[in-house]
């Protein structure tokens, strides 16, 4: 696989590094070979690139197409899947991923498929807290586009805000585009009148622009939420208990439909239930 002339020759330079000795004189010697140390000079060390484990890891990358930048993108690896952040967004699941490789370099692979946009093929490697690769996206009945990207890691899943695991910005506001459409569709919530009047006359991205900019804040990130509190904007509502309820499992299905892990399911929850008493007539 070609990978960009440069930062490969980079990473080549570096495995030969770790596995052969240096000779004295600057050049490389194969390990074992004999050499001839000059007088009084100190043996020279390499120091060896460790390269921690991929799941966990959230790598900030930026993809090239004809050598021009075109876009950036969180790659976050679990145990058993690679989520690109911008790609779920255009309706690409988190595919499964295949790692290779001995020493420093892990190399790997996944390839993601999507009923209305083809597939995307990723193949990279990690050396160190560095990451690239190609993806090329296949999109049906059109010639494929090869995209190089490169970038490093940036934090562990564990050291990651939530908003960070959930894929920052894209794929939070995809999922609330979600979210907000079933929740326009749902019978249970609209029969309260006072709701379905409200959200009549509000229009419908605008819900979604401030459900994801009051969610993102919740979730850490670095969104700032400008409109009401959650209390005042459901004041004179009447929102009642198996209408909140209705709106849990709306948010049930987005968690499930955009394939989100249990520990991040938990979390989200519990931001959710942590408004409950300013929603919910009842609760108040």
């Amino acid at each position: 696989m070609v990978i960009g002339r440069v930062p490969w020759l980079v990473l080549l330079l570096l495995m030969l590094a770790v596995g052969l000795g240096v000779d004295h004189a600057g050049g490389l010697a194969a390990a074992g070979a004999e050499t001839q140390p000059a007088e009084e000079a100190a043996p020279t060390e390499v120091a060896a690139v460790t390269t921690p484990a991929l799941a966990g890891s959230i790598f900030k990358i930026e993809l090239t197409h004809d050598e021009e930048p075109v876009d950036t993108d969180v790659l976050s690896f679990t145990e058993q899947t690679l989520n690109s952040a911008a790609w779920r967004d255009l309706g690409f699941p988190p595919p499964a991923y295949t790692t290779s490789g001995a020493g420093p370099v892990v190399n790997f692979e996944a390839v993601a498929q999507s009923d209305q946009e083809g597939t995307t093929t990723w193949k990279g490697a990690v050396l160190g807290d560095a990451i690239q690769g190609d993806m090329v996206w296949a999109k049906p009945g059109q010639e494929p586009l090869r995209y190089v990207f490169a970038g490093k890691r940036e934090a562990t899943l564990r050291e990651a805000t939530l908003y960070d695991r959930l894929g920052g910005l894209y794929g939070i506001a995809s999922a609330i585009d979600y979210f907000v459409d079933r929740m326009y569709d749902d019978n249970t919530l609209m029969a309260n009148d006072k709701v379905a009047r409200t959200l009549a006359d509000t229009p419908r991205a605008g819900v979604k622009f401030q459900f994801t900019a009051q969610f993102c804040q919740r979730a850490g990130g670095p969104q700032a939420y400008q409109g009401q509190s959650i209390a005042a904007a459901c004041r004179g509502l009447n929102i009642t208990q198996p209408q909140w309820d209705a709106l849990v499992r709306r948010l049930q299905d987005t968690l499930d439909k955009f394939d989100i892990p249990a520990g991040e399911q938990a979390e989200v929850r519990a931001v959710v239930e942590g408004l409950r008493g300013d929603v919910v007539e009842s609760a108040k």
